[in-house]
């Protein structure tokens, strides 16, 4: 079933976004460092994933639909991110004026980035939102297969006018054309029960946006890009993988991980645990383990209790 896929990209994603928030150069050594520097490259496609997890189970919509969607979405995606920021800077406010941990200020010299969405992953909430409300205003005219057609032909010309970025995820705005043209392609594929049966002109047009791409961005960007999508077909070709590996419940509570795994509990367990083992490169493990396990359990406390539902993702 393409949501037991789905569930499994996720998992798998989500580990790549907690090695992604774990630069704790004042805390780890410089080996933890390097190892710490391999695995955000390795799991680099990993926030690209997620947009590409949306698009395989985007629907479509029509003109009224598309009212209900806007609505949806927006309580879906953007009162999190409201509720979340509000909560997060309340309490980095607290801790920095309690003085514990040694937390830094929390008030930036410009006042209007407390209006900002709080870091390092919300920014993803805001993106999906916008992509998912713009791409589905299109399909109101355009197929799946024009729309990754004209995406195809549009990115690599744009990043001709544009910067290039530096990194294949964060909140930079030069990344949005990658995480646009990977809901794209999953639209696209989630139609095709495998690559056999996508048209050849469309591969043709994917390879051509590639090499087009490579004159102007760093080949290691492009190859993540594309990642999602083979994991997606490795996960559909052998089912036991994804049976496995969603029994770790990792994708199943891949949202809970997401709110509540930084900008608190990450840094807080990288300090305990830095204590506990030392520096050296295992403490990533523990430190990976026990923020997962904490978050699930934060998921399951909102869920169960109805006073914390504004909390629950």
């Amino acid at each position: 079933m393409k949501k037991n896929e789905v569930e499994c990209l996720k998992g798998l994603a989500i580990i790549g976004v907690i090695f992604a928030h774990m630069n704790f150069k004042g805390r780890f050594d410089d080996s933890t460092l390097i190892l710490v520097n391999y695995l955000q490259i390795i799991f680099g496609w990993c926030v690209i994933a997620f947009f590409f997890c949306s698009g395989l189970l985007a629907k479509n919509v029509d003109r009224f639909l598309l009212k209900q969607l806007i609505f949806k979405r927006f309580k879906r995606l953007i009162v999190p991110c409201i509720v979340f920021t509000i909560t997060y800077k309340l309490i980095i406010f607290g801790l920095y004026y309690s003085g514990l941990f040694g937390w830094k200020n929390p008030l930036p010299e410009n006042k209007l980035t407390l209006l900002y969405p709080v870091g390092p992953q919300f920014y993803f909430l805001i993106y999906l939102f916008i992509i998912q409300l713009i791409v589905s205003f299109l399909q109101l005219y355009f197929s799946r297969k024009v729309l990754l057609i004209m995406a195809s032909i549009v990115l690599p010309i744009l990043y001709f006018i544009i910067d290039s970025p530096k990194y294949s995820y964060g909140g930079e705005i030069n990344l949005v054309p990658f995480y646009i043209y990977s809901y794209i392609i999953a639209l696209f594929v989630s139609e095709n029960k495998s690559i056999r049966n996508i048209d050849y002109y469309v591969l043709l047009i994917l390879v051509l946006a590639f090499l087009s791409l490579s004159f102007n961005i760093k080949m290691i960007i492009l190859i993540q890009l594309y990642i999602p999508i083979l994991l997606w077909l490795i996960l559909k070709k052998y089912n036991s993988i994804t049976v496995n590996f969603n029994k770790l419940s990792i994708g199943k509570y891949s949202g809970a991980i997401y709110v509540w795994h930084a900008p608190i509990l990450l840094p807080f367990l990288s300090i305990t645990c830095v204590k506990l083992f030392g520096s050296k490169t295992l403490v990533i493990f523990p430190i990976l383990i026990i923020t997962i396990l904490i978050s699930i359990f934060l998921g399951k406390l909102t869920s169960r209790y109805s006073f914390l539902k504004i909390w629950r993702f």
